[in-house]
């Protein structure tokens, strides 16, 4: 990497001392098409965009709290803008043949001021990627609003995954910086436009007189050179893979299937069911409800008077047996509450469960700087020392542990509103945020209230999944009756099957992922950042750089259009060849058959 002193090799232009100009230029020496460009008059605003090669990859205003008044030169590689006591610096961190770095930062901004900055998102030249899981997961992301929106993770919405890293199509990021007290605001205070504003109120600490508000910008030449720049500056790596057998074979939970009614017998009715079929297992997972109370982590002898024993049968079945758990302790869950209280555990939270509850003592969670990301961040590491038999549903600046990161609830619907459709686009969304070791939800979603999935609908979850790092059953094959022209237990035999046949690619791209920092289910655009076309797919991914899955997503639709990116591809079904890019129209697709391609030398 060239550092600062070898990179900065800046023309700055128009600048002087104690007076503000209307525009002001960095230009890259290394990078001849790259420029940074500033421009204010005074009182009306100011704003700055990076130009490549004449065409605009990044764009923003500035938002400040009084009239510029000077501009002050500190160096070829750095400026900075004067409105009245606040100083806005610009800072030039590298200029290489890898990567330009241009960092924005506001220092000591008193807690009674709001700063914004909007970025455009470029409608009809830009793509957008990364940014928060949702609801609404959309694909590239540009589409989705947000109105003054904390930038924490949070239940609501299905925030679990807030990262602040943004990418675009043309090769440009956006990173902002952890300390900052963020709210985001897209397609909402202004139309088009994604909004950073930092606001020292709560969730954050409001009592805090001052706060920063620093972000940097990276411009790359294309989008996936830039994702990997920011991997390797920003975001970070994995330390190490996740469980190789929950990547092989099935993961089983009652959740989806019994809700909280378990108990021994049901839990071993359906070990039996399961093995009596002969499908494979990773492990079997009790879930909710299994404890005296919420965070009393201790079985409730009238569901399991013999846990132990219990256990030992599901190994003698061939189960591993895992828990679900959480961090918190319920009030009325003596002598747990108690105990955690007069230790001084507690912070009040929001109601879980349909009661009070506060923070399991068994987390360790220093209360005076916990909220807001703090908790999420202390919880992850704390349960990552279990080893890598383990999965997590939410995360802040976690990529660097060697667990799987689960989606959070998806609904039984063909609906945009956090029903299937959305499954790939949050698979994306996790990968383009650092996190590759991906969990999906339940198979046939979570079935809440009077949703729950029907045989075309667990079929094609199914079929979705399989080129996915893992599969996860609650509802299972023998839930729904055949029809359609399959045997649903067959069929679904067979795409269990098909997963276990491509598990070694799979633990392969676990292995890129910690030695390069690679997605193991990147987006089909990865294969040619600069294929128009392919940088608004939402419906089909990769595995890896040789598989595409292109599934289908819409109730009772039996073809599909697939789009084939740059290279040769053998149809995973019946062996055809189609050299892309290109479409191929109508494709076949009836309940028993997923849609892949795999891409040729």
């Amino acid at each position: 990497m060239i550092g600062i002193k070898l990179g900065l090799l800046l023309v700055f232009c128009a600048l002087v001392m104690s007076s503000v100009q209307p525009r002001y230029q960095l230009s890259s020496r290394i990078d001849t098409g790259v420029r940074f460009i500033l421009d204010t008059d005074g009182s009306e605003g100011a704003g700055y965009r990076i130009v490549r090669n004449d065409r605009i990859v990044f764009e923003s205003t500035l938002g400040h709290l009084a009239p510029f008044t000077s501009a002050i030169d500190r160096g070829d590689n750095r400026a900075v803008l004067m409105s009245g006591l606040e100083q806005i610096v610009f800072e030039i961190l590298e200029d290489s043949p890898e990567i330009f770095l241009l960092r924005v930062s506001r220092k000591s901004i008193s807690s009674e001021n709001t700063i914004t900055d909007c970025m455009s998102l470029g409608r009809n030249s830009l793509n957008w990627y990364g940014g928060p899981e949702q609801f609404y997961q959309y694909w590239p992301v540009q589409r989705l609003t947000l109105s003054n929106y904390s930038y924490v993770t949070k239940e609501a919405d299905s925030a679990a995954i807030v990262e602040r890293y943004w990418v675009n199509s043309e090769g440009a990021f956006i990173f902002l910086s952890d300390k900052s007290p963020l709210f985001v605001d897209q397609n909402s205070m202004k139309d088009d436009h994604l909004c950073f504003i930092a606001h020292q109120r709560l969730p954050y600490n409001p009592r805090v007189p001052t706060f920063d508000f620093e972000y940097t910008i990276g411009v790359a030449s294309d989008a996936r050179t830039a994702h990997m720049e920011a991997i390797n500056r920003f975001l970070g790596k994995p330390s190490g893979i996740p469980d190789p057998l929950m990547a092989t074979r099935p993961i089983w939970s009652t959740w989806a299937r019994y809700k909280k009614d378990i108990d021994e017998t049901v839990v071993m009715r359906f070990a039996n069911e399961i093995v009596d079929r002969e499908f494979p297992n990773s492990q079997f997972e009790i879930d909710d409800d299994w404890e005296i109370c919420y965070g009393a982590l201790e079985f409730r002898t009238s569901k399991f008077p013999n846990i132990r024993n219990t256990v030992q049968q599901l190994k003698n079945m061939g189960f591993r047996v895992t828990l679900w758990i959480h961090p918190f302790i319920n009030k009325g869950c003596e002598p747990y509450y108690t105990t955690a209280k007069d230790n001084g555990r507690f912070l009040n939270l929001p109601v879980y469960q349909a009661a009070a509850s506060g923070l399991d003592p068994m987390f360790n969670i220093p209360l005076e700087d916990q909220y807001p990301q703090k908790i999420t961040q202390d919880f992850v590491r704390t349960v990552t020392e279990f080893g890598p038999i383990v999965e997590v549903r939410t995360g802040f600046r976690d990529q660097k542990y060697n667990v799987y990161m689960r989606m959070l609830d998806l609904y039984s619907t063909w609906s945009w509103f956090n029903g299937l459709p959305t499954l790939i686009p949050t698979l994306l969304q996790f990968n383009m945020n650092g996190y590759p070791f991906v969990l999906p939800d339940m198979i046939g979603g979570n079935g809440y209230g009077s949703d729950v999935p029907d045989r075309e609908l667990f079929v094609r979850w199914l079929q979705a999944t399989v080129f996915m790092p893992t599969l996860q059953f609650s509802f299972v094959p023998w839930d729904f009756e055949d029809g359609d022209g399959i045997n649903v237990v067959e069929v679904c035999r067979n795409f269990v099957k098909l997963h276990e046949d491509y598990a070694d690619t799979i633990i392969q791209r676990f292995e890129r992922a910690v030695s390069h920092g690679e997605p193991v289910n990147p987006p089909v655009w990865w294969l040619d950042p600069s294929d128009k076309t392919a940088q608004t797919v939402s419906d089909a991914f990769l595995l890896g750089e040789d598989i595409l899955a292109a599934p289908v997503f819409k109730q009772g639709q039996r073809f599909r259009n697939i789009y084939l990116p740059i290279g040769r591809w053998q149809d995973g079904n019946n062996g055809s060849i189609y050299q892309g890019p290109r479409w191929l129209d109508n494709y076949p697709a009836p309940l028993s058959i997923l849609p892949y391609f795999i891409r040729l030398p």
